[in-house]
């Protein structure tokens, strides 16, 4: 694993985007299913499952409350989470409102489905 900066985080999703065409949605939706797998993995070892443990997703504004959004909607469909999760967020279909690099708040919108 390499260990980069907000900046060259930031570069490296810019160039993923435009460059090789994958959207925001697509890697913001990857990031999190893919973290909510390792911490289902850690909750295993250590908690005995995830529905023994008890887990909170905190998110703040931006394109890290998107990540976080998205890894405490896949918590809830796999019964990770058990509180605290917004109705909506647990039936949440999220869809880009804007241009292709939007990840904040303002720019996902969600519908009952």
């Amino acid at each position: 694993m390499k260990i980069v900066t907000a900046r060259q985080m930031a570069e490296l999703d810019r160039v993923t985007i435009h460059t090789y065409g994958i959207p925001a949605l697509v890697l913001m939706e990857n990031a999190g299913r893919s973290c909510t797998d390792r911490i289902f993995r850690i909750l295993e070892e250590k908690a005995g499952g995830p529905q023994e443990a008890s887990v909170a997703v905190v998110c703040g504004k931006g394109n890290n409350g998107g990540d976080g959004m998205v890894i405490a909607r896949h918590h809830a469909h796999r019964g990770g989470l058990r509180r605290g999760l917004p109705s909506w967020a647990r039936r949440a279909t999220c869809r880009q409102t804007r241009g292709p690099n939007t990840r904040s708040s303002g720019g996902w919108t969600s519908r009952s489905g």
